[in-house]
Parts: C-alpha cells; sequence; structure tokens
C-alpha cells in the first residue's frame, strides 16, 4: 500500500499537472479580463481621482489637489496610458468623439485594458524569470503554467487591483519589466557569457524612469534590482564596453525624464520645469502632510497590509527570507530546490527587493495596502518553493484559494459596491433619466465619480453634491434646505436625488429615518426610488443582524416638500 507521505506528495502532485496548470489559468484569465472589470467594489476613489476618468470626463471636470498646478505632485502621464489612450482607441473604433462616451464605457475600458497590460507586463515577466533558468528556452506547452505564474493570476489583489488604474498598479508593471530585462540573460555567442545589449540599456532607462514619474515608491522598490545591474555591468563588460553601455542606460533614462517632465509642464501650463516625482516626494516627508490623509503605526505595513494583501504568502516570503540566511547549498539540494544561478539570483534580489522597499514604506507614518501592491513581483517568485511542492502543498493552496476568494468577494464585489452603480443609474435608467431633480446628494459615502452619471451625449445637468462622507444629520438638513425651499412660492415643487445607505438618527425631536424600501425626513415627503442590494462599508459596518440577514443597500431616494 501507499505510504501516507507519498499519497499526500502525489495528490499535490496531481493539483500541479501541466493540464490542469493550463486549465486554471485560462479560467483566471478569461475572469480577469471577462469579468473582473465589472466587479462594483469601490476600493479607493484614487482609482476615478488619480487614474484620469474625473480629470478629463467628470461632471464638471475637475483637477484634485494633486493635479492643480500649484501642487503639481502627480504627473499626466500614467492616467494618459491608463485611461486617455485606451479611451481615445475605442472612440476612433466606435467613429465618436470621446465626449459621446458614456459612463459605462469610460468607467469599463480603462480596467480591461489594465488587465491586458498586466498579463503582458506582470504575467509574461514572471513566466521568463520562473521558467528561463540558466538557459536558452521557455517553458513548452508540456511543462505547464510556473506555480508564480499561477499564484499572480488568482490573487485577488491582482483582481482588484492591478487590473484598475491605480498608479500603484502601473508602478508593478513597470516593476516587473524591469526585473525582467535586468536579470534576463542576452549570450555573446563568441565569449559564450551573458550580455547586456543596447537594447536592454534603453529599455532600462525608460522603464526607470516611468517607474518613477509613476511614483516615487519605485525607487525603493527598484533599488536592489538597478544595483545588481550596475555589478552586472562591473564584472560582465569591459572596458569601453562598460562605459558606453552605462552611458547608453541613463541617456535612456533622461530622454524619457525629458519628455514626460514636458509632457506635464504643458499640462500644468508651467514655464518652468515641472519635476513631479520630486514634488509629491517633498510632500510626502512632511508629516503634518500626511496627517490629513491618516497615520498609521509604522508596523501596519508588515504586520497587517502585507497579509491583507498576500495572506499565507506574506508568511511564506518571511519564513523564506529567514530561513535563507542560514540554509547552505547542500541543504537546498536535498530538499528539492532549484541553485541554478539564475535562480539563485532572482531569489536573492526577490527577497532584497521585499526587505528594501517593505522596509523604506514603513519609515512613513501613512500607509495604505495598495502601496505595497509591487511587491505581488517578488513574492510570487518566491512562491515556487519546496514547502507548496510538498506533502503539505495542497493545504497551502486550499488556504491560498479561500483566502482570495474571500478578499476578492469583500472588495471586489461588497465594498461600498452601491456607488458604481448608482451613479451609472443615473445615466442609464429610464425612470431616473425622465427625472430632474435640483441637485443629486451624496451621503454618507465614499466620494461619488461624477463621469459615471454620463450618457452617450454628455453630462446631465444636475448638480452633484457630495457631503464628503459625511454623517452629519445637520449638514444634510442644510443642504436640503437649499436645494428645496418649500417656504419660497417657486420652489414648492422642486425635489432632490439623496443617494445613502441605511441610517436612523433625529434631527430636533424629530426621528430621520432611510432605509431599504423606505424613509422619513421631518419636514419633507420622502421616498425610495431605486435600490442596489449589497452595499458594505467597512468604514462603517452595518449592525450585525443586517449582515447576517444580508440587509446593506444603497437607495435613491426623492425629496421633496410635503404637500399642504
Amino acid at each position: 500500500m501507499m505510504s501516507t507521505k507519498a499519497y499526500e506528495e502525489d495528490k499535490a502532485s496531481m493539483i500541479l499537472t501541466p493540464t490542469k496548470s493550463w486549465m486554471v489559468y485560462h479560467i483566471l484569465l478569461l475572469f480577469r479580463v471577462a469579468v473582473a472589470p465589472f466587479l462594483t467594489g469601490y476600493i479607493h476613489p484614487d482609482e476615478f481621482f488619480q487614474g484620469g476618468q474625473e480629470l478629463w470626463f467628470g461632471c464638471p471636470p475637475s483637477r484634485t489637489w494633486e493635479f492643480q498646478s500649484e501642487n503639481a505632485v502627480r504627473s499626466v502621464v500614467p492616467p494618459t496610458i491608463m485611461t486617455w489612450l485606451p479611451l481615445q482607441l475605442v472612440a476612433k473604433i466606435r467613429g465618436v468623439d470621446m465626449e459621446h462616451l458614456s459612463g459605462w464605457y469610460i468607467w469599463i475600458i480603462p480596467r480591461v485594458a489594465c488587465a491586458i497590460f498586466s498579463i503582458i507586463a506582470v504575467d509574461g515577466s514572471i513566466w521568463v524569470l520562473s521558467s528561463d533558468k540558466d538557459s536558452k528556452t521557455v517553458n513548452k506547452w508540456k511543462e505547464g503554467v510556473p506555480i508564480p505564474v499561477l499564484m499572480v493570476a488568482s490573487a485577488w489583489p491582482t483582481m482588484a487591483l492591478l487590473n484598475r488604474p491605480f498608479s500603484n498598479a502601473m508602478e508593478t508593471w513597470t516593476l516587473a519589466l524591469l526585473f525582467r530585462t535586468v536579470v534576463f540573460d542576452a549570450r555573446d555567442e563568441k565569449r559564450r557569457q551573458p550580455t547586456l545589449t543596447l537594447t536592454q540599456c534603453v529599455t532600462i532607462g525608460v522603464l526607470s524612469s516611468l517607474g518613477i514619474f509613476t511614483r516615487f515608491t519605485f525607487i525603493f522598490f527598484a533599488f536592489p534590482i538597478i544595483v545588481y545591474l550596475g555589478f552586472r555591468m562591473l564584472y560582465e563588460l569591459r572596458g569601453f564596453d562598460r562605459l558606453f553601455k552605462a552611458g547608453v542606460t541613463c541617456l535612456g533614462f533622461l530622454c524619457a525624464s525629458g519628455i514626460m517632465m514636458e509632457l506635464d509642464r504643458e499640462f500644468y501650463q508651467s514655464n518652468d520645469l515641472v519635476l513631479t516625482p520630486w514634488n509629491l516626494l517633498s510632500y510626502n516627508v512632511s508629516v503634518e502632510n500626511l496627517k490629513k490623509h491618516g497615520i498609521h503605526p509604522r508596523w501596519t505595513h508588515a504586520l497587517v497590509n502585507m497579509f491583507m494583501l498576500y495572506g499565507p504568502m506574506t508568511l511564506l516570503a518571511y519564513l523564506s527570507t529567514l530561513s535563507a540566511l542560514w540554509w547552505s547549498d547542500k541543504t537546498k539540494k536535498s530538499e528539492g530546490q532549484d541553485t541554478s544561478s539564475k535562480s539563485k539570483t532572482i531569489g536573492v534580489l526577490s527577497r532584497c527587493v521585499i526587505l528594501f522597499g517593505l522596509g523604506i514604506l514603513s519609515a512613513a507614518p501613512h500607509q495604505e495596502p495598495r502601496f505595497l501592491l509591487p511587491l505581488l513581483v517578488p513574492i510570487s517568485l518566491l512562491s515556487d518553493h519546496h514547502w507548496i511542492r510538498g506533502r503539505h502543498g495542497i493545504w497551502l493552496i486550499y488556504l491560498w484559494v479561500g483566502f482570495n476568494a474571500a478578499l476578492l468577494f469583500v472588495f471586489g464585489v461588497l465594498h461600498q459596491s452601491g456607488v458604481v452603480p448608482s451613479l451609472l443609474a443615473f445615466g442609464s435608467v429610464p425612470s431616473l433619466l425622465e427625472r430632474s431633480p435640483t441637485a443629486v446628494v451624496f451621503y454618507h459615502m465614499y466620494m461619488p465619480p461624477t463621469f459615471l452619471s454620463r450618457t452617450d451625449t454628455g453630462c446631465r445637468d444636475i448638480e452633484l453634491i457630495d457631503l464628503d462622507g459625511s454623517h452629519n444629520v445637520a449638514s444634510l438638513r442644510e443642504t436640503l434646505s437649499k436645494n428645496i425651499p418649500c417656504n419660497n412660492e417657486d420652489g414648492g415643487n422642486s425635489y432632490v436625488h439623496l443617494v445613502s445607505s441605511p441610517f436612523s438618527d433625529g434631527i430636533g425631536d424629530d426621528p430621520l429615518y432611510l432605509g431599504d424600501g423606505r424613509c422619513s425626513i421631518p419636514g419633507y415627503a420622502c421616498a425610495s426610488i431605486w435600490n442596489f442590494g449589497a452595499h458594505l462599508s467597512l468604514e462603517d459596518p452595518p449592525p450585525l443582524t443586517d449582515l447576517r440577514k444580508g440587509r446593506f443597500p444603497l437607495s435613491i431616494y426623492e425629496i421633496s416638500c410635503k404637500s399642504m
């Protein structure tokens, strides 16, 4: 009979057979391009307000503080690549002007484009790095999909962050491409040794510049890779060749930086050079500035955000990094690890990127999980570990799948998920298109991306009022009073649409209630006219009784004067 150990190893190997790996990867790719872009979970306003949609297509177009000329901390290049160019392409294919794209197109097209970019940049780079180990050949069909590629494709940050126009996503694509370009070996056939081609040198320079102009934090993630590049030039190149190729790399960096500075100068209409990475770095070194966005303990990244993003792979990466300090090559060979020079280089660089990037970013007191998205690249490269392939690997795989399914459901499906559908409804639902409220008021929710309310003919002539996530009843009362002047003869027929999650409170001695299907606001007539079934706010979670019953909607209410 088969021993327990042999049975477990055979069971793990069956899950990772080449045929099954290809089948799983194709399903994940299909989900990533055809399903994930349509998930309504609203993770952070920066997707819309730094991604360019509100910048060019808002109702009216608006510049957040980052894109205002007096601040100029964001380069216009990343949102142009992620949002403007894909929409321009779709508009040309459809034969219409971009102004005639509805909010639905402006929401979906950048996401689909980002999904495609991530497959090419991240999946492609990790595939090459994890399969082209000291050989000129890459994995063939019969060898299956590498484990690191499957890890990336199945990670919830890929589905919910990497596939959306976040600057963090573009930073991750660029880091993956840089990692691949620096480590990938071209071969000098005469000298029979690795070499750096001129194309590689130019590409490295351009990618480094693009990464820095996307987010200045790219410097910290890329630093170990650039140091390794320096050592490669010192040890693999000789004399003039070394100086020439170092100069070409710097020239590629300077030319790309010059182009992006000129584009930013034109966007900000400045007579001087605009160096947005420096402006953003200068802003972030001030703790007083960071307090405006929220202050966190220095350990938040390492002990909370890493586990929130990468779950069990975080622990695997931490243990792998610690164990690498004392494991000998002999021990690694006995445990079945690949000890080829390429594999060791990738492993060392991956650990250095994690330690350096995580360490530097942890020094800042403002720490959001998406800041660590670029670490998806080194963490996935470290996932091809004997612990995964060993007899307990099947349980790690089950844990990984369960973790990512749960987090994707919470953040990709439920979190603030009524915001996008409610805005799309204003531009597409016939019963709402027929109405002409004085204003639409957004109460106690994330910043509403106004471009989503666009129709095929452009923005509707309705004022959109954001109460900045406030749950201040007095502020709501003041807004209603201003927009529904019931004491005025001409204002008796005025009404507003209020978008809010369920809420109950009091104004004076009168109760206020906003619920699923009904509402009551003292002094006004109120009716629920539209509902979205699952809108979960983790910042202000609903009562446990509502969670158990699945009742946490976002509704649109029509508020008007009471008839006498």
